[in-house]
């Protein structure tokens, strides 16, 4: 599993630094980054403190998207055309890292909100 994508997905979701995370935590920045980018894995219990701090589970603060991880360098085909996530926009990335935090039920509200939009284009 990618610690380092979820948990850097949930800080810049929560407009946070890694600096506020790490005080949080009562660790250094340097040991925080080094879960961000995958040279350490958070223990068990650095995994609480992290769920705690986010007042959500570990279940879904870890989880992958039903269809897998998407790398980088995967292309996907949606309603609007083909695209390369490479090529999203930093509001774009923005938004999916904001999308990624959300529970079920607004996720659901969010996909009928934009189909709807859709629809009135």
């Amino acid at each position: 599993m990618d610690y380092g994508l979820r948990l850097k997905t949930f800080r810049c979701a929560n407009g946070m630094t890694q600096q506020h995370i790490a005080d949080a935590l009562g660790i250094s920045r340097a040991a925080y980054c080094n879960y961000e980018i995958g040279r350490r894995s958070p223990d068990a219990d650095m995994l609480v403190k992290l769920a705690d701090f986010y007042n959500t589970s570990l279940d879904e603060m870890f989880k992958c998207c039903t269809s897998g991880c998407v790398a980088e360098e995967d292309a996907y085909e949606n309603d609007v055309g083909f695209a390369y996530v490479s090529q999203l926009s930093k509001d774009e990335i923005d938004l999916i890292a904001k999308y990624r935090v959300l529970n079920s039920e607004d996720k659901k509200e969010i996909i009928k909100i934009t189909a709807e939009k859709m629809k009135n284009r």
